[in-house]
């Protein structure tokens, strides 16, 4: 059984671990996650605070 947040292999898929960042603006973090080189696919979730900064949570 996995623990909530804990990464559970599989014969099919590599792991992927989330990572964190804050930004000062939409534009910045978009330009991180799609700064060269490519990792591979993955998934970035974007999402604005009360303070104007954008946090994002991205997997690798």
């Amino acid at each position: 059984m996995a623990v909530p947040g804990e990464a559970v292999p599989s014969e099919e898929a590599e792991v992927k671990t989330s990572h964190a960042g804050t930004f000062a603006s939409l534009q910045d973090a978009v330009d991180f996650v799609t700064q060269p080189p490519a990792q591979g696919s993955g998934e970035a979730g974007f999402s604005y605070r009360a303070d104007g900064q954008v946090d994002v949570v991205y997997f690798l």
